[in-house]
């Protein structure tokens, strides 16, 4: 069995080499990775394991929201990601999750919670698919809170401009509902800022460095308006006054040193793992 193995992995990569397409190389490489996979046995990794868990306490509640991804039991399945809300007396365990959208529309706020789930990702949209109203709108009980769901469409093409955007700035200033950037400095990406920039908080992220420190605080905002896309077609291609519905990320890395302990965890994601 493994002169066969060794055989047909050597049989592919040849054929990579004296074919050039991408595409062949793809399905090399997706083989290699299955055979590998198989000899090692499904044992090692047979289950679901956290990879990322992000936790905000919820204002005036006693509610906390996490937000996590679990890699799948094998390296080509897909990974499992999404939103949760628990007492903060629960501890956080796959079990536990009662999947939301990630994004939070409005102020964060225990009674009267809103957010956006965008649908359609994983088939390419058509032309007529994107709209800017919801398709559906409902409520879901999620461990004991009510939350308003809308569901959106996704983009038809890709957004002219990207969907990240990086800032420079010196120094932040956290209120109840808002966390407040100053001297803002646009690095990377098309949307200027002005110097002082504020953002309600509950889609707000703080990734560390190894050692305490602030690395970025990345933002999440909804983009559901017109404007320029490339066409799947012609990717090449402006198209004006397209409708848009997608999440754009801010970046924001500090100019100094900051501590991540500076910025408390009520409407702010921490990382927990």
């Amino acid at each position: 069995m493994d002169k066969f193995r060794t055989d047909f992995i050597k049989y592919f990569l040849a054929l990579s080499i004296t074919n050039q397409k991408m595409i062949k190389n793809a399905h090399c490489l997706t083989l290699i990775a299955f055979l590998s996979c198989a000899s090692c046995g499904l044992s090692e990794s047979s289950e679901e394991r956290l990879e990322s868990l992000y936790r905000q306490r919820i204002p005036h509640s006693k509610y906390v929201m996490y937000n996590f991804r679990y890699s799948g039991p094998m390296a080509l399945s897909s990974d499992y990601a999404g939103t949760t809300i628990l007492d903060s007396n629960v501890k956080f365990s796959r079990s536990q999750v009662d999947e939301l959208p990630d994004f939070i529309d409005g102020k964060l706020k225990i009674d009267g919670l809103n957010m956006i789930r965008i649908t359609g990702t994983l088939t390419p949209p058509l032309p007529d698919d994107t709209l800017l109203t919801p398709t559906k709108t409902y409520s879901k009980l999620c461990n004991g809170v009510d939350v308003k769901i809308a569901e959106y469409k996704t983009t038809y093409g890709s957004i002219v401009g990207g969907q990240l955007k990086e800032y420079k700035f010196d120094n932040f200033k956290e209120t109840e509902d808002s966390l407040i950037f100053y001297d803002v400095i646009r690095i990377f990406g098309s949307k200027e800022l002005p110097s002082v920039a504020a953002f309600c908080k509950g889609n707000i992220r703080i990734e560390d460095s190894l050692n305490g420190y602030i690395g970025h605080i990345a933002i999440k905002q909804m983009v559901i308006e017109r404007g320029e896309i490339y066409k799947p077609t012609k990717p090449f291609e402006i198209v004006k006054n397209q409708p848009i519905v997608d999440q754009a990320e801010l970046w924001f890395y500090p100019k100094g040193s900051l501590k991540s302990s500076l910025l408390t965890d009520n409407g702010i994601y921490k990382q927990l793992k």
